[in-house]
């Protein structure tokens, strides 16, 4: 069983009532994202969680962080998590479904760890359905929630299985959307392609930067983040 936190080393992510804990895929996206030198005045997390990825993007960009969550009980442990934080008083984590909230705004950023086992058996726990094999947030939805709260030059972000990056790619580009970056992640050197993490804009239109991330020597990345050993 997962302990009920995990210490970084600037904040305290809680996830005892959380369905989806906080895993090295999330910390992979946050960390890659912000070390990029975005400037954006407003960023977005869709299906926050437990807050980890509104907090590792707070810790490096100093803009206001949005975050929407459906679900009652981790909206509440995220809440707790971001009020702890050194950055509460820019940090919001709204209640709600996003296919149907209108935040009134768009983004510069909007990150998302979406569910994605769309092929793996679903659990007993409706809510573990929810976080983990996209039962409310299909990645169809995840497209038309990335086309409407984008601003003209802003940027998305995901991770995904590999195999269904292609696919998501494709989707995005129907509505206008082009892969700046695409990172390959791997377990290991010995071991196939496992996630991939892609950034999107509507103003890309030359090919994707390509870049691989090994989870097992994850370097400097995460260094900023994670307690030294």
């Amino acid at each position: 069983m997962p302990n009920d936190h995990f210490d970084f080393q600037q904040f305290r992510v809680r996830q005892g009532r959380s369905a989806m804990k906080v895993t090295s895929e999330a910390c992979l996206l946050g960390g890659w994202f912000a070390a990029k030198p975005l400037n954006a005045s407003r960023m977005l997390d869709i299906g926050a969680g437990t807050g980890l990825l509104m907090l590792m993007l707070a810790q490096r960009h100093g803009c206001p962080i949005d975050g929407i969550e459906i679900d009652p009980m981790a909206a509440g442990e995220c809440r707790d998590n971001l009020e702890a934080s050194p950055w509460a008083d820019r940090l919001i984590l709204y209640e709600g479904d996003a296919r149907t909230w209108d935040p009134g705004m768009q983004y510069d950023l909007i990150l998302s760890n979406p569910p994605f086992h769309a092929r793996s058996l679903p659990r007993r726990d409706p809510r573990m359905n929810d976080a983990m094999h996209g039962t409310s947030l299909t990645l169809d939805s995840l497209v038309a929630i990335f086309d409407r709260l984008t601003v003209l030059r802003g940027r998305c972000g995901v991770i995904l299985p590999a195999e269904r990056c292609t696919a998501f790619e494709a989707a995005m580009s129907a509505v206008g959307f082009g892969t700046e970056d695409r990172i390959t992640v791997y377990h290991s050197r010995r071991h196939p392609p496992m996630r991939g993490i892609l950034c999107l804009s509507r103003t890309w239109r030359g090919a994707a930067t390509e870049g691989e991330l090994y989870i097992d020597e994850p370097g400097g990345l995460l260094s900023d983040y994670y307690l030294k050993a």
